[in-house]
This record gives structure tokens, C-alpha cells and sequence, in this order.
């Protein structure tokens, strides 16, 4: 016992002021009780002191990590951020076309380690294009990630398009086009041509084949002549006002040309 007390009373001199609520924390944790009296310490031994300092290094390692993570994530601008790596733009993809996900949902279906995904959703959320409730993590619907989304689209299809010789212009409408798609959206395309016949029907069945398997989803084609958006307007008035609104073009010609 004379010889504990000595040694707390050799620590007492080691131990700084201002780190005293860090070493009461540390040394419940570690089984280690401190007295009433703040410069004595009852029951340790040179183990109990060994392990003390080892959970003391690693418990302000650990909170300086923390911090400096949280200082890069509010460094960096929004879309360098986002858009850093492929996986990334996997999980980003992921969890906007769903309602909710969690941490583990969205490494289970991306193939993304699960500390990658953590610290990504952390990024998200920072930036207001998640909200976080327990566990569980939903897409924000925003201007901001509703244009987001738009881009996203417009840049996958964009990616997987073949060259179209046989087109003036190929774009996007529907849920696609105003960023509000899920996973089990179909890909609404539109097509502009100088005619259509049997043979270029043909071609674009197979082409609407391709791209379906190539981006993982069901494609639609809406294929447009000059006579057909002449006539739209007047044959299906409603869905004309939504496909001039929403419609957007990815490649060649727009059809406001016609």
C-alpha cells in the first residue's frame, strides 16, 4: 500500500492539469478508481500504469484522427469531393435512386469496402444531400441533388452511347431527364431521325438491347421524325407540355430545331 501511494504520488507530477478529465475517463475504462483527493491515486500497479498510458496515447491519437477527418471533409468543394473515385460515383449512384440505405446495404450492393462507404455517406450527409436518422440514411431531394442526379444520368448514358450515325439527335426525358429516377426506373430515351422505316427500326431495337445490358437497365426509345413533333402537339397535348419541359439532349441536334 506505501508503496502505491508513492507511486501516485510520483504520477500526480506526470500527469498535466488539463488532462485530467481525459485520465478519469481512461482509467474507468481501464478498472482504475481515483480518489476523491486530485493528487492521489489509489490501486494501480506498474501493468495497470503501463496499460494506462497505452490507452491514454490512444484515446488523443484517436480524437485527433477524428478531428482531422472532419477538417478535410469541410476543406474540400462539393463536386472534387463527390466525384474523387469510381467507387464513389458507385455510392453516390446507390444511394440517390433509394429511399433509404445503411452503411451496410450500400457496401453489400456496390461492392465497396464498408469504412469507404462510412466515410462517404459522412460526406453526404455534411454536404445536405443525406439525412441521417439512427442508422438509417435517405437521398435529400433539393435543387441541388435533383441537378446532381441530371448530370449523373446524363453522363452514364452519355458514356455507353455507341456513335449513331443514323440519328440528328438522341437525348433523355421522363424521370431520367428531371434527376427524380430510382433504381427501378425505366431509361426513357428520344431520338431524333430524318425518317423511320423497317430497317432503321431494326437497328434501333438492337441498339436498345445493347444499351439496356450494358447500363443495367430497362430502355424505352421514343423516336421522333419532323412530321411527329409537328403532330404532338395537338394529338397528345398533356404529354407533349411534359416532354418540352422536362426533355434534355445529350448528343447532336435538339428537337426545338424542327
Amino acid at each position: 500500500m506505501r508503496r502505491q501511494e508513492q507511486y501516485g504520488s510520483q504520477m500526480r507530477h506526470t500527469i498535466p492539469g488539463t488532462f485530467q478529465g481525459a485520465v478519469r475517463s481512461v482509467m474507468a475504462h481501464c478498472g482504475t478508481r481515483w480518489c476523491s483527493c486530485p493528487v492521489r491515486i489509489i490501486s494501480i500497479s506498474e501493468t495497470n500504469c503501463f496499460n494506462f498510458r497505452n490507452k491514454l496515447f490512444l484515446f488523443q491519437k484517436q480524437k485527433d484522427h477524428s478531428q482531422k477527418i472532419y477538417e478535410e471533409e469541410s476543406a474540400f468543394p462539393m463536386l472534387p469531393e463527390l466525384f474523387k473515385s469510381e467507387d464513389r460515383v458507385r455510392i453516390l449512384r446507390y444511394t440517390s435512386e433509394r429511399k433509404s440505405v445503411s452503411v451496410r446495404s450500400v457496401a453489400t450492393g456496390t461492392g465497396v469496402s464498408t469504412p469507404v462507404v462510412s466515410r462517404y455517406l459522412r460526406i453526404l450527409i455534411h454536404h445536405g444531400l443525406c439525412q441521417r436518422e439512427g442508422r438509417t440514411i435517405s437521398w435529400v431531394l433539393s435543387p441541388v441533388s435533383t441537378e446532381l442526379k441530371r448530370c449523373m444520368n446524363m453522363l452514364l448514358v452519355d458514356e455507353h452511347l455507341p456513335p449513331l450515325e443514323w440519328a440528328r439527335g438522341i437525348g433523355l426525358y421522363g424521370s431520367w431527364a428531371r434527376g427524380t429516377n430510382t433504381y427501378e426506373s425505366d431509361l426513357d430515351l428520344w431520338i431524333f431521325v430524318d425518317f423511320y422505316d423497317q430497317e432503321l427500326e431494326l437497328t434501333i431495337a438492337e441498339f436498345q438491347h445493347a444499351l439496356s445490358q450494358k447500363i443495367g437497365y430497362d430502355v424505352h426509345t421514343f423516336i421522333l421524325t419532323k412530321k411527329k413533333v409537328r403532330d404532338l402537339p395537338s394529338r397528345d397535348p398533356p404529354f407533349y407540355r411534359e416532354f418540352i419541359k422536362d426533355h434534355c439532349v445529350i448528343r447532336g441536334e435538339g428537337i426545338d430545331i424542327a
